[in-house]
């Protein structure tokens, strides 16, 4: 067996890293258990030393945790041997990682800034360019770099990987920087240019186009670190001696409408830069950079005089790059928008409903051949609208897909129906397009990363693509934006003044995130050092869903807010297990349910809390937590983990749960499905009658879905788990409105915020068409069609469910553990089943027709014939 996919901090031979207790983790190929494994250490910057050795630990577990002691710049070399269940030992190939700048005192550079420009006024972007020579043969070299605002770099004119850097953070609390290998861009001597603009540090942001939410001064810093031949190094850093100006032809930069690009300036950099001290601290990349991706050629739909508009064939976040020859000074303009309206033109109106985004580009030509993108600008689009170019060609423009770099490659999904496979290559879209440093709730609208829509999407997005870094970092921003009662804001980082909504900050399934993030990747990856780094965040949510539940009064609004008065009117009746439902506050609810609140108009939704959505997440997520904190061996943590679960459980039975089984509520899909997913249903006869009355509303409703956010994830699950297959196969393919597979036969080729797009006329609705909210129920294709459940480290569930007219199924999921493959296909007489189960985990297979087996890693193949009788 043999040690295979390592990773140090869920990062393949990461450069820059700052934790100076890094894990290891791998996957196992060859054999069927890992019997024991051993992690050595060496530092190949001290002679290579060996600095750390495991010994041999008797586990299945793939991850180890460093212990010892790490040095700034050094880099380090690891492998691991691996002893299978037959006594066989066999070493993997060597990983590597480099440690950043560990301690603050240990930048030489300074941060730098131009002159006058310390203004909440928007400004051309910064240019700055130093000079510097090498003095013998440079074996390493790096690049540690970071901005106030973003930036990128050039080193002898060539720019260096990445975009959009350094990315979002809640700048008051911490900066990102990057690490960049120079080595093969380096001459005898060099340029060295930086270029700033003002992303989303003082730039538009948010659903209300902020601006200078952060700050007004834009800076940068640098630092250069060569390794000679003979071991000797010198460190170049920006400070007052690089030049400057904003006089480039960058006129203005903002995140969400656009640039004014001006061929015609070229930078003087006739000033010197202003060294700066801010207040601020820098921390090494942790999640994934945003970079660059797939490329699309456009088609013109349509031409004439004034304007042309192209169509690339896949909405996405990303920008243009194109390649033009104008005339000196001929103005040419670029409108992006993800929809045409009903007369085939631009259309704005799924961007945003409050503060739009003009998602414009101006570029004034030279009158020679250039090329270009933006590079401090990105937007959600499919179609652009050109105005001033009539002779633009296909061939000379491209539309570039910029997203978080993340690996897409470990999830195939294939089936013989194309509209399901359709459905989940939107899936997959809309996820890359949302997740640009953060979770994004819509790529052309706030890109606010919004905990709730974050939260519904978790579970898929985390079997779409290795999310282990991603969040990461994004459970710091959470820890960032927690307040001193606990309560989580609703975005994270924030983006807003939310003073009008403080009211629906730190909402029940919304704040719930963090929870279900470090459950999620505890579950996925086998290691609970998410929850353990942040197992304070956690307590003190705890802490705050148990002080809402015993006191009512507690709203976060001025002294006689009219809508106190409006939530005290929606408190429930006593029992003797309220003090476990949260019903202070407001809350989003099922937004999107398009037969439900959503229907009630915004205001409506949100000014009162929703106690029955409460009381569901508030069990499962303190379930989960409990599971955690008993991990950790925190066992009074998670016995009072426990308490508030099993009491919420008892205040929704006691609320939302008649005598004869049915739920109280009948008139709306989302709470049957909660009261089933949850286990809240908890005797056969409710689990059965609810899922009944759940199957009757969807026939009755014509198998058309009308689920919002929470329960959108779960209705195909919850249908197909409790017997009605069928129907979950009927709402899935129905190709009325509202509908998946609606979306699908109107040209999605991302998910939509609502189910619905269009109106009679064809002319788009106003809520976003790249959305993460109707996405989330791919699950159903991954863990049901497909049959692949995750069910706790090393142990996968294979119960594929065929159904509808569908004759194949494909999946292959890279799980941290290996691949899993699943084949299924329709014989003459029934269904014949191929399931391949990774080295060192197991699987539970279960089969329609009642066959079940505990299997452990190989191939193994099964069939049945559905002229039996299937239980």
């Amino acid at each position: 067996m043999k040690a295979i996919a390592l990773r140090t901090d869920n990062r393949i031979d990461p450069m820059g890293i700052d934790n100076t207790r890094p894990v290891f983790r791998w996957a196992c190929e060859g054999g069927i258990y890992q019997k024991s494994y051993q992690v050595t250490v060496w530092d190949e910057d001290n002679g290579d030393a060996l600095i750390f050795d495991s010994g041999c630990v008797v586990t299945r577990d793939s991850f180890c945790a460093f212990e010892g002691t790490l040095q700034s710049l050094h880099r380090y070399r690891w492998v691991v041997t691996l002893t299978d269940e037959q006594d066989r030992q066999m070493s993997s190939d060597a990983a590597h990682f480099e440690m950043g700048i560990l301690m603050p005192t240990e930048w030489k550079a300074r941060w730098i800034s131009g002159v006058g420009t310390s203004t909440l006024d928007r400004l051309p972007a910064d240019y700055y360019r130093a000079h510097f020579s090498l003095h013998g043969k440079v074996v390493r070299a790096r690049l540690y770099a970071s901005a106030l605002g973003v930036y990128y770099v050039r080193i002898n004119d060539k720019r260096l990987s990445g975009t959009l850097s350094p990315g979002f953070t809640n700048y008051n609390k911490r900066v990102y920087y990057q690490t960049y290998d120079i080595s093969k861009f380096l001459l005898d001597e060099n340029d060295w240019e930086i270029v700033v603009g003002d992303g989303w540090y003082k730039g538009k942001i948010g659903r209300h186009n902020s601006e200078g939410f952060f700050g007004g001064q834009t800076m940068t810093i640098g630092e250069i670190v060569l390794t000679y031949e003979d071991g000797s190094k010198e460190i170049l850093g920006t400070g007052a001696h690089f030049d400057w100006c904003n006089d480039g032809p960058i006129r203005y930069n903002d995140m969400k409408d656009g640039q004014l690009f001006d061929a015609r300036m070229i930078p003087t950099y006739g000033m010197k830069a202003i060294e700066q001290k801010p207040d601020v601290e820098l921390y090494a990349q942790v999640g994934p950079m945003v970079t660059e991706h797939e490329a699309f050629a456009p088609q013109i739909t349509q031409s004439n005089l004034e304007k042309t508009i192209l169509d690339f064939g896949q909405n996405m976040a990303g920008y243009i790059r194109f390649r033009i020859r104008g005339e000196f000074g001929q103005e040419v303009s670029f409108r992006m928008c993800e929809t045409l309206d009903e007369n085939g033109d631009y259309s704005d109106s799924t961007f945003s409903f409050e503060q739009p985004n003009h998602q414009k580009l101006d570029y004034i030509c030279s009158g020679i051949e250039e090329d270009y993108q933006p590079e401090f600008y990105y937007c959600g689009f499919r179609y652009v609208v050109v105005e001033g170019w009539r002779d633009i060609k296909p061939e000379n423009i491209r539309a570039i897909a910029v997203y978080s770099d993340l690996d897409y490659s470990g999830l195939y999904f294939n089936t013989s129906d194309k509209r399901l496979n359709q459905w989940f290559y939107n899936a997959r879209w809309t996820m890359k397009s949302n997740f640009v440093s953060v979770p994004t709730d819509n790529a052309a609208g706030s890109r606010s990363a919004r905990t709730g829509d974050a939260y519904v999407f978790l579970e898929a997005a985390s079997l779409l693509a290795d999310t282990a870094p991603f969040y990461d970092k994004w459970m710091r921003d959470i820890a960032d934006e927690q307040r001193n009662d606990g309560r989580i804001n609703n975005f994270c980082p924030n983006d807003c003044n939310q003073e009008d909504r403080e009211a629906i900050n730190g909402a029940v399934g919304w704040a719930d995130v963090a929870v279900a993030i470090c459950y999620r990747m505890w579950q996925v990856y086998g290691n609970p050092c998410l929850a353990d780094k942040y197992r304070d965040v956690l307590h003190r949510w705890k802490d705050y869903v148990v002080k809402c539940g015993l006191d009512k009064a507690i709203y976060h609004l001025p002294k006689n807010h009219p809508l106190q008065r409006k939530v005290m009117t929606c408190l429930l009746r006593p029992s003797p297990f309220n003090q476990y439902i949260v019903e202070s506050g407001m809350q989003w609810g099922e937004w999107s349910d398009p037969e439900g609140e959503d229907a009630l108009g915004e205001d409506a939704v949100v000014i009162r809390p929703r106690q029955e959505l409460n009381a569901a997440i508030t069990t499962n997520s303190m379930n989960q937590m409990g599971e955690l904190m008993e991990e950790l061996e925190e066992y009074d943590d998670s016995d009072e983990c426990y308490e508030v679960a099993y009491g919420a459980s008892r205040a929704y039975r006691y609320h939302y749960l008649s005598e004869n089984h049915h739920h109280m509520e009948q008139k709306r899909q989302a709470p049957l499905i909660r009261a089933l997913k949850y286990g809240l249903a908890e005797q056969a006869a409710e689990r059965a009658i609810i899922a009944r009355d759940l199957n009757n509303m969807l026939s009755e409703n014509q198998y058309r879905v009308g689920t919002g956010f929470y329960s959108t994830p779960y209705v195909l699950q919850v249908l197909a788990e409790f017997g009605f297959e069928d129907t979950a196969y009927k709402v899935l393919l129905n190709d009325a409105s509202p509908g998946w597979m609606r979306q699908i036969s109107q040209g999605a080729t991302t998910a939509w915020e609502r189910f619905v797009g269009y109106d009679d006329m064809g002319k788009p609705l106003n809520r976003s068409m790249n959305h993460c909210g109707s996405a989330a129920a791919i699950l159903f294709a991954i863990e049901d069609i497909a049959g692949v459940h995750v069910v706790s480290p090393q142990m996968f569930r294979i119960a594929p469910i065929p159904g509808g007219p569908l004759e194949f199924c494909d999946l292959e999921y890279n799980s941290p553990y290996g691949m899993v493959k699943v084949h299924w296909e329709k014989t003459a007489h029934g269904y014949a089943f191929e399931f391949e189960i990774p080295s060192n985990t197991e699987a539970m297979i279960e089969l329609l027709d009642g066959q079940q087996y505990h299997v452990t890693a190989g191939i193994h193949k099964y069939s049945y014939d559905l002229d039996k009788k299937l239980y």
